[in-house]
């Protein structure tokens, strides 16, 4: 049985699988700074978005590389390796500042570990015919969810809170059909991974439908670099996540209701779609036979 995001059983059991993986981690000494992006609901929106914009060429490759898979299978596996391979945490976020509007590479990128230099390293390695097909593999897993990640906003601004996750908050929309409440132990980083696509009410084949409808042409959309595309969440991040805040109550909580989730919920859709587009783009790229 597949749960979607509209089942709040299957929403609890995600919820208890994380937090399982987060134990592991914990147990192997793993130093966990965030959390894990879009959650596998937003990773497989994003390939399954990226897919209807792949070339023929590209199609055809990824066929032969992943052996009778589906692409939409490897979406969240960077996550589950990180919980044995610790050195990669880093690789999925960018400690872009707060009030920085320019992204610097010692600065934000302590010892090139970060994800806009650890996608740059993985692509390399996918578009090399010369690399192992086992670690191409690899690196096909890391480039498809590291594009993700570097387009949750909460994933490119560091504000010395752990990208969010030492903010709390939490997301009450009291509709009176399908009405969400994100509970009194979700954060800022959390509402950005999981709240508002999941409050939504959408499964994933109807929000990768409701997405595949682009509010501007592919080609502009995949136009930039992948420095380019982290200052953009960045921006929204700083603009949005954070500043439309409400102030902390008693216990230290941020309650947010109709009014954030109305503003920040298009802009976490809109990231879908580029970091769909935008992946399209960089696999047609990697696999175009060189001329």
């Amino acid at each position: 049985m597949t749960w979607t995001m509209a089942d709040p059983i299957g929403r609890r059991l995600r919820t208890a699988a994380l937090a399982a993986a987060v134990a592991l981690g914990l147990l192997l000494g793993v130093a966990e700074r965030r959390a894990l992006a879009w959650g596998q609901d937003g990773h497989v929106i994003v390939v399954r978005l990226a897919e209807k914009h792949l070339d023929v060429n590209a199609k055809k490759q990824l066929k032969a590389l992943l052996g009778g898979r589906e692409l939409a299978d490897l979406a969240s596996s960077a996550d589950d390796w990180r919980a044995f391979h610790s050195e990669t945490g880093p690789w999925h976020f960018v400690d872009i500042p707060r009030a920085a509007s320019d992204f610097q590479d010692a600065r934000d990128c302590a010892k090139r570990a970060c994800v806009i230099d650890a996608l740059a390293d993985q692509l390399g390695k996918l578009a090399a015919p010369t690399t192992p097909p086992a670690d191409r593999r690899l690196a096909l897993r890391f480039v498809i969810h590291l594009v993700g990640d570097l387009h949750q906003p909460m994933h490119a601004i560091d504000d010395g809170d752990r990208g969010g996750n030492d903010v709390k908050t939490r997301l009450l929309l009291p509709d009176p059909e399908l009405p969400f409440d994100s509970g009194q132990s979700s954060s800022l980083h959390a509402l950005w991974d999981a709240d508002l696509i999941g409050s939504a009410h959408r499964d994933q084949s109807t929000y990768v439908a409701l997405l595949a409808k682009l509010p501007d042409t592919a080609k502009k959309m995949q136009a930039g670099t992948p420095t380019d595309w982290a200052l953009e969440a960045h921006a929204v991040a700083r603009d949005l996540a954070y500043g439309l805040l409400t102030a902390p109550d008693a216990s230290g909580v941020r309650k947010l209701g109709q009014p954030y989730a109305d503003k920040c919920r298009p802009a976490a859709e809109l990231q879908l779609q580029r970091a769909g587009v935008r992946l399209a783009r960089l696999l047609n790229e990697a696999f175009t036979p060189p001329k």
